[in-house]
Parts: C-alpha cells; structure tokens; sequence
C-alpha cells in the first residue's frame, strides 16, 4: 500500500464569502456563487464538499472542502481515484489500475485512516454509495448484474438481489432502506433482510435513476406513457401520493437530488426551446414553488451532476470543469417570539449544540432540532426545557450509547458489584446492570454507532428509570444531566458564542 498523506488547507481561489442575495418570489435567498477550480464534483455531506483532484494523468487526490471554515482537507492515498462517496468521516471510492484495467471498490476511514479493498471487478460499475456503516453497488463481473451491500462494522459482503431489468442504474441508500431500478421500483430493507415492490404511476413508466431521502423516492419518469418525455417526480412511501416537481416536456432532465423539502435538477440546455445552455433549478415542496438558480447564456455550459445537502447546492459545469455552489435559507423566518431574519443556515448548524453567550455573564443556551430554536438552560425552567425537547428513549436503546467516563464518578457503585461505575465505563461496561455469575458478559457494552451518530446533540429522557435525562455529545458519548451537575456540565460541553451570532439564531418558546 502507497503512503497516505493529508493536508489541511486553506483554499484561496474561494474568495466570494456567503452573502444572500434575495430570489425573486421572496421566500428563499440564495447566496453568491462560489467555486472550486479544476475539480472533479464526487459528493457533498451536509457543508462539506467531497471532490477528486488531478495530481498527475494516472494519480488523483480526495478532497474534502469545509464550506462554513473555507478550509480544504486533502487525502492523498496515490491512486487513481474516479468515483467517491462520503458519509461523516466515512468515504467509499472506485480506483482504477492502469495496468491490469481492474477497478476496485475501497473503503476509508478518514479518522483513524483506516483504508480497505472491499470489491474487486473488471467491468466498470456506476459507482458505490455510502450511509452509516453500509456500502451499496452493482456489479456483473459475475455473470449477471447483482446488487451487494457491504456492513463496515462486520466486514461482511452479501448479495441483495439480481438485476434482470434493462434500465437498471445507480442503487440508493437512506438509513436503512436502498432503492434500485430493475425494469420496476424496488426497495430493501436491511433490518428486515425484505425486499418489495413499489408502485408509483408515473414512476412506474420507465425511469432511468431514483434516489431516496428518508420515505421520498425520487426519479425521472413519464406521466403518461409514450405520450410525453421523462418529467421528474416524487413518490412519498408514507401517504402514497405521487408530486410531479418538473415539467420539461421532452426528456431534459439530466440529473437531480432530494435533502427535506427541497429538490434540485439540472434542465438541458440541449432540448429546451426556451434556454441555451444547461440550468439548476430547485422545487420546495412545502411551498410548491420552483428556483431557477443559474442563468448560463453560453451553450458550452454542461453540467453533469447537482447535489443538496443541509442549506447547501453543488454542481460542476463540465464545460469549465469547475465546482460551483450557492448556499440557501428562508427569507425573513420568524422564530417562536416573532422575531425575522433569523441565519437558517447557522441555526441549522447549531442544532444540538451547548452555546455559552461570553459576552453576557456565561449564559447557557441549548439549540434544539425541531426549530433550530435556541432555549436558555437555567435552574428556573430547566424542568420544562426537558419536557418539551427530550426525546424519550428504552433502556435497551440508552444502553446502545456509550457513556462518557467523566460522566461518572470513581467513588460510586450504582449496581453493587463491586466494581466503580467508572472503572466499568473505562472498560466497556455497563454501570447501571450488574454482572451476573452464571452469564458473564451480560454488563457489556454493545455499541450502536448508527443509534449514537443519529442521537448527537440530543437530550433523552430514560423513561423506564424515573425520568433519567442524558445528553448525547457530538462524539456519540452520553452524559448523564442531574439538578447537581446542570450548569457546570453545560458549560463544560458549550461552545462560545458572540452576541452577534447568536442574535441570528431564533429564540424557542417553552
């Protein structure tokens, strides 16, 4: 294996900051746009983009830019990197070996650098994608095209199904769920090892791609079959009701993307009357109106792919060979007490977090996730903070989330075992279960990195214990909230915050 570098850089061609900039119909404002040269667009994760660099004709660099730090991280692992995928610090990629001709799919481990081959074929494949601690892909090296999924944490390949259908495309992956095109719409789920149909009208009329975003399908199909071209549609799972979000009439759409409410696509320049080169749009579903974010003139502008994550927009003009992206927000949201122009974006970011307002005598403020509203922690309402934004939790799934080791203390015992609850912490026990003799093992830890990494920033209410409240840190450890420990804890976990910044973040109501 070559050696892998990393660097951490500053990127100066990025010069644009995100300032917003108001759309026309006034209920989203989109920043200016900023770019990346000479770049190969790979993925985005929530503010961050994940791009492949040219370091030689035959060796390539994976790039992760900080669009909040402007700050760049780039993985040097001396391969040939073209196709790449990324989930927290998690990224999947396809390299290829100029000698053999041999592709293999690789997992890495941006943390712990932690690299390994998962998958490796001759024929080319349409890439691998990743969520939580599953890899998803196709592949017909084999014999006929089969979809695997590949568990990180068990180190395990296993074969989904068989893919028979002529229009089969890039599978896609969303918590536990992975959808694909054989001919029709299937879905997988990997908790109940089921796969099953789904039905969708226009969907269900040949359609090329899909993606999901927790129980929205989407993906390019016909309204009415053979009487008009691929439109762009979004199938909710839950109340069974299909939305057409773009009307191109002809088969224009040559990319898209779907994160909450928001979708994005890219409308041809090359088969629409009314435009010359190749246009973003964004569709809000909520309030049913159509963006169109760019205004290319030449007919040079190709773009071959758009992303949406978390506020952000990314697409790569292959034309220029430049990543561009634009941030959004709602213009002029109010938050519970009335107050407008709260920073959706910076609230977004804050969700979960612990602010300390150091600028007014240490002021402990919580930023929930529902809202992104922040709350003030003090003795007087902290009851009623907790009953509004803890979410109840078993103690089988509390059990899941390891507990942080300065949580608990060396001079107690809460399960008379005799052992300190935090001896037990430091080595992977459970405090709260006593070992039992006739079946060793039973106070062990088994970690749930999915549950803790969902949980981040959360506070729990142990409802099976007397109303137990945790707070989950953003490394996925738990920290146990009591009266005695309420703000010296919280001010410990907080991060500091100017007035300025936290004037744009909304004010919740208890």
């Amino acid at each position: 294996m070559g050696k892998i570098f990393i660097f951490v850089i500053i990127i100066s061609f990025l010069i644009i900051p995100f300032s917003f900039i108001k759309a026309e119909s006034g209920d989203l404002i989109f920043s200016e746009r900023d770019e990346i040269s000479k770049a190969q667009l790979a993925d985005i994760f929530k503010d961050k983009i994940l791009w492949i660099g040219y370091k030689s004709p035959s060796r390539t660099t994976l790039n992760i830019f900080d669009t909040t730090k402007k700050t760049n991280i780039q993985i040097d692992l001396d391969e040939n990197i073209y196709r790449a995928s990324i989930y927290e610090d998690k990224i999947v990629y396809t390299k290829l070996d100029e000698n053999t001709m041999k592709s293999t799919i690789n997992f890495y481990n941006i943390s712990t650098k932690e690299k390994r081959e998962i998958a490796s074929y001759y024929n080319d494949n349409d890439g691998a994608h990743i969520y939580g601690n599953y890899i998803v892909w196709e592949d017909e090296t084999t014999g006929n095209r089969k979809l695997y999924l590949y568990d990180i944490v068990s180190d395990n390949t296993s074969i989904i199904t068989e893919i028979t259908g002529a229009n089969s495309g890039e599978p896609a992956i969303y918590g536990k769920n992975i959808v694909w095109d054989d001919g029709d719409m299937w879905i997988y789920n990997i908790e109940t090892k089921s796969k099953s149909r789904v039905s969708s009208p226009s969907l269900d009329n040949m359609h090329s791609s899909l993606d999901i975003y927790e129980n929205m399908i989407i993906g390019d199909g016909m309204k009415e079959y053979g009487k008009s071209g691929m439109d762009l549609f979004v199938f909710n799972m839950g109340s069974n009701v299909e939305k057409q979000v773009a009307d191109s009439g002809m088969d224009c759409i040559s990319g898209f993307d779907i994160y909450e409410d928001k979708v994005v696509w890219v409308l041809s320049g090359h088969c629409s009357y009314d435009q010359k080169a190749d246009q973003v749009y964004l569709y809000d579903l909520s309030a049913e109106k159509e963006y169109k974010l760019t205004s290319y003139e030449s007919s040079g502008v190709s773009i071959e792919t758009v992303f949406i994550s978390n506020s952000l927009i990314v697409w790569r003009d292959e034309g220029s060979g430049s990543i561009y992206y634009i941030g959004y927000q709602i213009d002029g949201q109010l938050d519970d007490m009335g107050n407008k122009n709260i920073d959706v974006n910076l609230s977004k970011r804050l969700a979960g977090k612990l602010l300390l307002q150091v600028e007014d005598k240490g002021r402990i403020w919580y930023v929930g996730h529902e809202k992104n509203n922040r709350y003030e922690v003090t003795f007087a309402n902290a009851l009623p903070l907790f009953q509004k934004l803890a979410l109840g939790i078993s103690n089988v799934d509390l059990n899941k989330i390891i507990i942080h080791p300065d949580s608990v203390s060396d001079r107690n015992d809460r399960d008379n075992d005799g052992f300190s609850d935090r001896s037990e912490v430091v080595n992977g026990y459970n405090p709260d279960i006593s070992s039992d003799p006739n079946n060793r093992g039973n106070d062990k830890v088994t970690m749930d990195s999915n549950l803790a990494n969902r949980l981040k920033g959360k506070l729990l209410l142990q409802v099976a214990d007397k109303g137990r409240i945790w707070y989950v840190d953003f490394e996925g450890k738990r920290w146990e909230v009591i009266w005695k420990n309420l703000l010296d804890l919280f001010r410990r976990l907080s991060l500091g915050i100017t007035n300025e910044d936290l004037n744009k973040i909304g004010v919740g109501e208890l």
